[in-house]
């Protein structure tokens, strides 16, 4: 019998050659840090994931740090997930030299937030081994920069929303699924707030970063691998920025701060299925 291919994949193929198709690659803005997808892996009905994990963050002088995540999913009915996200940025420290003022050698970023997510959408268990989904959602969080005393470029405090659009396809076995997708990010900031008597950020920046739309692509590849309850989760994904106001033009050319487009995830992930629980082998005929 001749194969032909699930719709699904299809669907997933041509949302991936279109975005990539679009999308440049200037620098992550400083006011947004790529952060992992939530991707269960949906297999059917009554499925529950809970994933807790890392993703470390670049050194530099200031020192190093981890940031923190907290992701669930639930499958309540055949094709349906839901997940839920938490994220933090952890003292993501930047140091910057900048080689057009030598006044300026070292100028500091200390980031710190959080932000959580909330999600619905579509799974689908194509056979045994090859499972597709597609899910959408909304999200809040802040971010801010703490540097203390260095006057460059200045303390601040940013509060944005976000929705999204992701999906992924997989590939799995008994123990083992990888699993390779896209996610489409909107975020638009709401509030941004300091001080003007110590920062050097004017209302040019401020007013970019409040009235435009940030627009990021971030395709991903993810690996779970282990014991049906209990495996590690490892994702590694990469951000490109397709909208919005570019990092060389926020400050008129001025500031080229960002954090790294690229990140690396670590977790363990509990899972837990109705399947798990049901036994291979037929009860017998008329047993009391």
């Amino acid at each position: 019998m001749k194969k032909v291919f699930h719709p699904a994949a299809i669907i997933f193929t041509v949302s991936i050659i279109l975005l990539l198709s679009s999308c440049t690659t200037p620098e992550a803005l400083y006011v947004h840090v790529p952060d992992k997808v939530n991707s269960p892996g949906f297999k059917e009905k009554g499925d529950i994931k809970l994933d807790f994990s890392v993703q470390p963050q670049r050194k530099d002088t200031i020192g190093s740090s981890v940031s923190y995540s907290c992701d669930f999913a639930y499958a309540p009915i055949n094709h349906l997930g839901i997940i839920a996200s938490w994220r933090s940025v952890n003292r993501l420290g930047i140091n910057y030299e900048h080689l057009d003022y030598p006044e300026r050698q070292e100028e500091r970023f200390m980031l710190n937030g959080s932000q959580y997510d909330l999600g619905i959408g579509y799974f689908n268990k194509i056979n045994e081994r090859h499972r597709f989904e597609i899910y959408a959602g909304y999200g809040r969080g802040y971010i801010e920069n703490d540097a203390g005393n260095y006057s460059y470029p200045g303390n601040y405090h940013a509060d944005y929303h976000r929705i999204f659009q992701q999906a992924d396809y997989g590939i799995g076995t008994k123990h083992f699924l990888f699993m390779l997708g896209e996610r489409l990010l909107f975020e638009k900031f709401e509030n941004f707030e300091y001080s003007p008597n110590d920062s050097h950020i004017d209302s040019f920046p401020v007013n970019e970063i409040l009235n435009k739309t940030f627009v990021f692509l971030q395709p991903y590849f993810e690996i779970q691998t282990g014991y049906k309850y209990a495996r590690v989760n490892f994702q590694v994904g990469y951000q490109f920025q397709t909208g919005g106001p570019l990092a060389k033009d926020i400050y008129n050319n001025r500031y080229y701060y960002y954090p790294s487009s690229a990140y690396i995830s670590i977790g363990i992930m509990l899972n837990y299925a109705q399947r798990f629980g049901k036994s291979k082998l037929k009860p017998a005929d008329n047993v009391f």
